[in-house]
């Protein structure tokens, strides 16, 4: 059997964290919480903006669970920016307006796994654990 190498930061034996970006700082705390009792390492965003600026300091996430809203159109923008320097990057969308699919998979590809809110948990894990078939 063949064991093939986990996602890792550079200079870490872990893998690379599940990002996490919610404006909200209670629900993005219950959604954390929930995942680090399914065993995933956690990193938390309070914003887009501060993805890009991970991302510019050369930090990868193994997945990016980002909440996105039509409110805040910057955030498909993020997620643009995000998906250029990071082709591979797995996304979820967590959204209450899932039309919004087609305007990010113009210049999005692949196009990012699309939730709806309420959440359903379980089809949450099922992405990541799709997006992160090591985990």
């Amino acid at each position: 059997m063949t064991t093939l190498p986990s996602v890792e930061h550079p200079g870490s034996s872990h893998r690379a964290p599940v990002w996490v970006v919610d404006e909200d700082p209670r629900t993005a705390r219950v959604l954390v919480g929930l995942l680090q009792m399914d065993g995933f390492e956690v990193e938390i965003f309070g914003s887009g903006a501060a993805v890009v600026e991970r991302l510019a300091q050369v930090a990868r996430p193994g997945a990016l669970v980002m909440n996105v809203s039509m409110a805040r159109a910057d955030e498909v923008r993020v997620v643009r920016q995000v998906r250029l320097g990071n082709p591979s990057l797995p996304i979820i969308i967590v959204t209450e307006y899932p039309q919004l699919a087609p305007r990010l998979g113009a210049q999005t590809e692949p196009l990012p796994v699309i939730l709806t809110k309420p959440v359903d948990y379980a089809a949450l894990l099922v992405a990541l654990r799709a997006s992160l078939p090591l985990f």
